[in-house]
């Protein structure tokens, strides 16, 4: 019996144990003004179906106060406990272990609200109605100024039209607020003839869903290229997606 004892204690001596702490996989934000699932994903080096993923989000439409779950840093998502290896070339498997809950993990009272908010989007029914002609109009607008832009930023487009629609000092119908004189460029250079991509029309469908990535603007431009930046410095920003900044 004592030497099975011995030997055993001395197979405990030649085990190396191996353990890797664990660490948070996501962390909450607030969303603020200014926010959209790409500059989010931007900054949280994530990607925005990631997020949307995560967070188990209806659409591409996130509001101030919202709480949602980002990914963390990348070097932050370190693997569960390691497998306790002999040294003789014997290999133990770790014991069970519960993943610990983490504070941040536990769900605040603001953060239930925050997801019974977005499921009450979830079955969200147009809130524009367009005819055929003007829906395939927006598409064009949309792939002719935004054709290059992610999802969302071509989401945000279509919603700045719409915006003008509902707002008074704009004309009250898309084809009017497309062809306004000195509007949009691609109504002046005939971008707007090409046929729209299949994004593109995907893009207006959500905004006509009432999807708003824009945050209410109604207007939107690229920095790199405006020749107006000292006018668009008086506008407020609402978003950053892309190359284009939004404002109102």
């Amino acid at each position: 019996m004592r030497s099975v004892r011995a030997g055993f204690f001395l197979l405990l001596l030649l085990v190396g144990f191996s353990w890797t702490s664990y660490a948070a996989d996501y962390q909450y934000h607030t969303v603020v003004k200014g926010d959209t699932l790409y500059s989010l994903a931007k900054a949280y080096g994530s990607t925005v179906e990631e997020i949307i993923a995560l967070n188990d989000l209806p659409d591409y439409t996130i509001k101030v106060g919202d709480i949602l779950k980002l990914p963390a840093p990348k070097e932050e998502r370190e693997p569960g406990l390691s497998v306790a290896t002999v040294s003789v070339g014997l290999s133990l498997p770790a014991p069970k272990v519960e993943r610990p809950v983490f504070e941040a993990e536990k769900p605040t009272p603001e953060v239930q609200e925050a997801v019974a908010r977005k499921d009450s989007r979830k079955d969200s029914q147009p809130v524009v109605k367009l005819t055929p002609e003007e829906v395939e109009l927006l598409s064009k607008l949309v792939h002719a100024e935004a054709r290059g832009e992610p999802l969302e930023g071509q989401i945000a487009v279509a919603a700045v039209v719409l915006n003008r629609v509902k707002h008074p000092s704009f004309p009250n119908t898309v084809k009017e607020v497309i062809f306004e004189p000195g509007q949009f460029l691609s109504v002046e250079n005939g971008m707007i003839n090409q046929e729209p991509s299949e994004s593109c029309r995907k893009a207006v469908e959500y905004a006509l869903q009432g999807q708003d990535p824009s945050g209410g603007a109604l207007f939107f431009y690229n920095p790199k290229k405006s020749k107006a930046l000292a006018w668009w410095q008086t506008r407020k920003t609402t978003a950053v997606i892309g190359d284009h900044n939004f404002a109102i």
